[in-house]
């Protein structure tokens, strides 16, 4: 019987190299193992390493237990103690990079022990890196109240006559720390979970942040500067154009950029962003620039929204598009060709593929452009819809209205039966393609002055109802010259 799709090969599979060899050396410590049966099954899976298909339970027992019956119970058995051993290994190289976590364990061992000249030594040390750090977040409040909390409690545990404080003495500093850790987890709470309130109808309202807001108001965080980010952040509302309050954030961002983390930032751009969105789909020129602006600085310093380490290939399509509607060919080549690297395996080729047309077509190059549309892959109804629209603005602007007429049929066709795309999607291509069809028909012998009728629906229309508005236009433009 195979173990590639057991828990520890599938664990063992997520290391790299140098991992293994650390995971090697923690098993060879008899402070963390003492089992040489455990680090004999290491050393032989590690022999199979990557695949783990060219060994078998069965091999795996008689290295163990020689001409013995074989019990899968006893495979098992082996299997769970190994990965309880590498859950270990796991918690202990995070709890590496956690200076402060390190900190904390070892200040209560000192509080319990009441060994006071060593608590505060090792007290002054961890105050020391916390400050350099600079980064006021959640890891910063927290432990700007841990610490104040368990300096509080050693003072009052230790016997009367080695105390250096009075009851009278006592200092709030901890309950200043954490009111600053729950204001600004609450804040940030609602930064992430409002964050798409611009691009949706969805509004979650709590009371507890009308609350903090409210207290705000007439008492602005101005002395924590990440807190004020995020109060300001949630002062802007989809209703309004609220540029003093976005340029005032876009000046905040820029004095404390060092005081946020890069998770922070993120959450906050994604805000702006989708902000900007809905204000130049408005008409707002202004928020237009800033719209491209914010998507090209969070691209550029690693800001922008990923799943895990990869781009999601509609990200990928919505950065180059973007890119290629503002007329910035050049930056979305580099971004096509850079980032490419960064997209999940499966759909790499397709998204690249896919932009590299889109990137021709933009350029004229018509004929490269239905060249390299042609490898893209249209077994997903995703790339199926993005295939057919880009296929019919090139065919389009070569000229080719009878071939428009045959894909336009053939995509209003394909939206009524998809059960996987949602209704959003449906609904922007489904007017993308009746404002092409009626565009097309002017040009097929239709009265030319339907076209200012066109223009003033499809000025009308939101832009996120609708796929290619700008493209639109631009057609309608070219034809009343």
């Amino acid at each position: 019987m195979r173990i590639e799709t057991t828990k520890i090969a599938e664990l063992l599979r997520s290391l790299n190299e140098e991992e293994m060899d650390k995971l090697g050396i923690f098993l060879n410590s008899p402070y963390f193992n003492t089992s040489q049966q455990m680090t004999k099954l290491f050393g032989l899976l590690r022999s199979h390493h990557s695949s783990f298909k060219t060994i078998t339970r069965e091999e795996i027992y008689r290295e163990f237990y020689g001409d013995e019956p074989y019990k899968d119970k006893r495979i098992r058995d082996l299997f769970s103690r190994l990965l309880e051993l590498c859950h270990d290994f796991l918690a202990q190289c995070e709890l590496e990079k956690k200076v402060h976590v390190k900190k904390r364990l070892t200040l209560e061992q000192l509080y319990v022990r009441e060994l006071e000249n060593s608590f505060n030594s090792v007290m002054k040390d961890a105050r020391k890196k916390l400050y350099a750090e600079g980064i006021l977040d959640e890891e910063y409040f927290m432990n700007e109240y841990y610490y104040s909390r368990v300096e509080n409690d050693l003072y009052y545990a230790i016997e009367s006559n080695k105390r250096k404080k009075s009851v009278t003495d006592y200092d709030d500093r901890d309950i200043y720390h954490f009111t600053n850790y729950a204001l600004y987890r609450f804040l940030l709470y609602a930064v992430v979970n409002f964050s798409g309130r611009f691009i949706s109808d969805q509004r979650p309202e709590y009371e507890i942040i009308k609350i903090i807001l409210k207290y705000f108001d007439s008492h602005p965080p101005i002395e924590n500067p990440t807190i004020y980010i995020l109060y300001n952040v949630m002062l802007l509302d989809k209703e309004e154009t609220d540029r003093e309050t976005y340029e005032k954030i876009i000046g905040l961002l820029e004095e404390n950029k060092d005081k946020l983390s890069a998770s922070e930032r993120r959450f906050v751009f994604i805000v702006l962003y989708n902000y900007c969105t809905v204000q130049y789909a408005r008409g707002n020129s202004f928020f237009r620039g800033e719209h491209y602006r914010l998507l090209k600085y969070s691209v550029e310093h690693e800001l922008y929204p990923r799943e895990g380490k990869y781009f999601s290939d509609t990200s990928f399509i919505s950065v180059a598009s973007t890119a290629m509607i503002r007329k910035d060919y050049e930056w979305a080549e580099q971004f096509i060709e850079k980032y490419r690297l960064q997209l999940r395996p499966d759909p790499k080729e397709n998204a690249y593929t896919y932009c590299k047309s889109q990137l021709n077509f933009r350029l004229k190059n018509y004929e490269e452009a239905l060249k390299l549309l042609g490898k893209v892959s249209i077994e997903s109804d995703e790339y199926q819809g993005r295939v057919s629209n880009l296929r019919l603005r090139i065919h389009f602007e070569k000229g080719d209205f009878e071939i428009c007429t045959s894909i336009i049929d053939s995509g209003l066709h394909f939206l009524s039966r998809s059960k996987v795309l949602t209704q959003y999607k449906k609904i922007r291509n489904i007017n993308f393609l009746h404002f092409t069809r009626r565009i097309l028909n002017v040009h097929l012998g239709g009265d030319r002055k339907n076209l200012y009728e066109i223009r003033k629906d499809l000025s009308a229309m939101e832009a996120e109802k609708i796929e290619n508005k700008i493209w639109l236009l631009e057609q309608i433009d070219k034809m009343q010259i």
